[in-house]
């Protein structure tokens, strides 16, 4: 046991400073009790800084002790993922067992299961977002070791304040074999009552479809917006037995939930109940894949979001954008879509399902229809800035109510700036103001309020730079102080200190003293790469260095006179080389398999190309 405290020396907190975020388990700040003691909320000094945090004291009565309590930090260390619980901290002093997360403000899935306010759409997103979760634990990457949760329930899948969804509590899990069909793993039935696979109950033979059978569970309490164990009358019935017999009539839609039924696109219905229904399968192959089921949701809620579309030929694809003629990746839902406009017509691609579509025409004038447009999505809706006869304006595309609109509010009307989204909120910094000059401020926009926030300016005024969010973070690196001088500082932002920090040499490439364009940059899985679209060379940011290491040279030249983008999906990395007429072009790699850029044929990068 020595071996594991010092190994994980850096996570560990003192009783007194948790005593002291809790008021010394103050039963006010107690926001959830389960069948391990008692979760705290607190304000908390840990090794990343100080925030809100989950609290979570561990009582031996109800069961779980040093096993449960190593095995969890053991995985939560080595399994890092956005759709998995971050652990910040530990306390294991005075015989006090205590895990410290980070702080799902609104809580767990269950309390959300039937709240009408709770849309399809939001619905079909967390659910994507915990699929993803489950998905990476059953398919790790840089490691061999799969992991099997056993407790997959609504319980256990916690909402940050964006709504994203997050897998909890891995003390009951087990390592197994990653590079097998199969995995089956003997132990005794553990789990939650109406989650479990009625087959690892009886059998106990532990396997990933295990997992599968109890997210299939919580797939159909967010549909009938129930839990799964419902108790009318002083009689329990199991929702599955319900399901089992309402989807052999083809009677499903009678025990959906609400108000959500209305919403529904018929399409996307039948692929979520499809997918579902498989894994509650008694077949073990029948179940499908964590992966097929991120995938088949993935299409659920394209459907549901489809606009006026038409056909296309081919695969998806996705990408970022900057300004006039260029696109947005919108990410309404976590559904990416490749956003292009022409003369004020903006039309877009929906990645997996090979669709075109074209949304309204924004209702502004003349002036801005021509006009360099910039563009960022946030949340749910699609944001335009561009000129029109009064000055700058916005106009808000909303992917749910499917109309334009003003958005008012900016303190600082700009062009050719740096932005970047993070769920609901979108950050805008730097670039020219109206009477032409470059500045420093910044500005939060926060679309589920529909609010704008003025930040600290930043150290320096620049125009032209490249931003991104990374480690729930917001930097901005490079950009222009005047048609002559560059930057090659970066500068990075801090939420919650509501502070910027400049970075010295942060620049990928070499800066010239004439006008460039700005570096094209994406995050995966918290990783930064950049592109220099004048080598064509890819490279990756060292956090701890801050040096950029190269990986190779793109197979082939991009022009960026085409619409050159840069962005990230599904941990994997897209390169737009073309984007003019309608005809796309692209390549798309997964960084984190150390890919040889060089190799034309690697199976590592493929390229495709779509016209209409």
């Amino acid at each position: 046991m020595m071996h594991l405290v010092q190994q994980f020396e850096y996570l560990k907190i003192q009783l007194e400073a948790i005593k002291l975020a809790t008021n010394n388990f103050a039963n006010e700040n107690c926001i959830g009790r389960g069948g391990f003691g008692k979760v705290y909320k607190g304000e908390l000094v840990h090794y990343k800084g100080k925030e809100i945090v989950a609290i979570k004291r561990l009582d031996p009565v109800f069961g779980q002790g040093n096993p449960e309590f190593w095995r969890e930090i053991i995985m939560l260390s080595l399994y890092k993922h956005d759709n998995i619980v971050s652990l910040l901290g530990f306390c294991d002093e005075s015989d006090e067992k205590i895990l410290v997360y980070e702080y799902a403000s609104r809580r767990s899935l269950d309390s959300y299961l039937n709240k009408d306010d709770l849309i399809w759409i939001q619905r079909l997103n967390i659910c994507i977002g915990a699929a993803r979760g489950l998905a990476y634990l059953h398919n790790p990457f840089g490691t061999q070791q799969r992991v099997l949760h056993r407790d997959i329930k609504s319980s256990n899948i916690l909402l940050d304040e964006n709504w994203n969804a997050k897998i909890s509590d891995l003390g009951l899990s087990k390592f197994g074999p990653a590079n097998q069909d199969y995995t089956f793993l003997v132990t005794n039935g553990v789990g939650t009552i109406g989650y479990c696979d009625p087959l690892y109950m009886e059998t106990g033979l532990l396997t990933k479809e295990s997992d599968v059978y109890s997210f299939g569970v919580v797939l159909f309490e967010v549909l009938c917006g129930r839990l799964c164990i419902g108790n009318k009358n002083g009689i329990h019935r199991p929702l599955t037995g319900l399901v089992r017999q309402y989807y052999s009539q083809n009677k499903i839609k009678e025990i959906i939930f609400g108000k959500i039924k209305d919403e529904m696109n018929p399409k996307s219905l039948e692929a979520f109940t499809t997918i579902a229904y498989r894994c509650l399968s008694r077949d073990l192959e029948e179940r499908p894949l964590m992966t097929d089921i991120v995938s088949i949701l993935e299409s659920a809620l394209e459907y549901q979001l489809e606009l006026n579309s038409f056909d296309l030929k081919n695969n998806p694809i996705q990408s970022s954008s900057y300004e006039q003629g260029e696109t947005t990746q919108e990410k309404s839902s976590d559904v990416l879509v490749l956003m292009l406009c022409s003369i004020g017509v903006w039309e877009g691609f929906y990645p997996l399902r090979n669709k075109w579509i074209r949304l309204p025409t924004i209702p502004a004038d003349e002036c801005f229809k021509h006009s360099q447009q910039e563009s960022l999505a946030v949340g749910s809706e699609l944001l335009v800035f561009g000129r029109e006869l009064v000055g700058f304006v916005i106009w808000k595309y909303s992917f749910i109510r499917r109309q334009w609109v003003r958005c008012e509010g900016i303190n600082h009307p700009r062009c050719l700036f740096g932005s970047g989204t993070l769920g609901s909120i979108s950050i805008v910094a730097g670039g020219f103001d109206i009477n032409g000059q470059t500045i420093k401020s910044a500005e939060l926009y926060d679309s589920s309020t529909g609010r704008w926030e003025i930040l600290p300016d930043m150290h320096s005024p620049r125009r032209l730079c490249s931003s991104f969010f990374m480690d729930k973070k917001f930097y901005v690196i490079g950009g222009m102080t005047s048609s002559t001088d560059s930057l090659t500082c970066g500068e990075e932002f801090d939420l919650n200190a509501k502070h910027w920090r400049k970075i010295d040499g942060m620049y990928p490439i070499i800066v010239k003293k004439v006008a460039q364009a700005p570096p094209l940059v994406a995050v995966v899985s918290n990783e930064l790469y950049a592109l220099d679209y004048l080598s064509s060379m890819v490279k990756k940011y060292d956090k701890n260095k801050n040096t950029w290491d190269v990986l190779g040279r793109l197979p082939v030249k991009a022009s960026s006179m085409e619409g050159l983008k840069m962005t990230t999906r599904d941990h994997r990395c897209y390169i737009i080389c073309s984007i003019i007429s309608h005809r796309v072009s692209y390549m798309a790699t997964d960084p984190g398999r150390q890919v040889d850029i060089q190799n034309k044929r690697s199976a590592k990068w493929r390229a495709n190309q779509y016209e209409h």
